[in-house]
């Protein structure tokens, strides 16, 4: 309508146009043909037949090592950085706010603005100024992640689920100043990496 517009276009191959007097956005997948993301987080589930892979800025894939296929390519959730798996479920880290996502892949994928009706569901977000789950470790029913604080910040925390009571807890700066980059559980203890 004659009027200036900001336009746009992101890694994922959204094309946005923003009316700065409105406010008002408009997003359009134009057709033209994407090309690969770097991977940002790849892991196999305890099967060894699916393989879990995110991409550098968005994306998530599942690879099936058995039909030799992709059976799943989605843009949303957004950047994960980990994926940790408990009773079934897939774990997906998120950047932005920490947040972690749960996923039945026994279910329909369905990501949107929704989150009562997605799979995966926003289940967590760990508190005090967290920005990446990065690591995730598994067993006795209970999942546990690492982070890497908020820019600007210092010291990761260290998140664990009760599958059985559904309850988080969180620990910030378990390592003083350092982030939590990699865990592994074995025989009811928790072994941890930072940086």
């Amino acid at each position: 309508d004659g009027e200036q517009q900001l336009a746009m276009m992101d890694t994922r191959n959204e094309l946005v146009f923003f009316n700065p007097r409105t406010g008002e956005h408009e997003v359009i997948y134009p057709d033209v043909e994407m090309t690969g993301l770097d991977v940002q987080a790849l892991e196999s589930d305890p099967s060894g037949e699916k393989l879990y892979l995110s991409g550098y800025q968005g994306s998530i894939a599942i690879y099936d090592t058995k039909k030799q296929a992709f059976t799943l390519q989605e843009r949303d959730p957004h950047q994960i950085e980990g994926f940790g798996f408990l009773n079934n479920k897939v774990y997906m880290g998120a950047y932005g706010g920490a947040r972690i996502y749960e996923y039945d892949p026994k279910k329909d994928y369905l990501f949107t603005r929704n989150n009562e009706m997605n799979n995966p569901k926003l289940i967590y977000s760990v508190p005090t100024q967290q920005s990446r789950p990065f690591t995730f470790a598994s067993g006795d029913n209970h999942l546990f992640t690492g982070t890497i604080s908020d820019y600007g910040k210092l010291g990761g925390s260290f998140a664990a689920y009760d599958a059985k009571r559904k309850e988080w807890s969180s620990i910030e700066n378990i390592i003083e100043n350092q982030s939590i980059i990699g865990l592994a559980y074995k025989k009811g203890k928790v072994y941890g990496g930072s940086a």
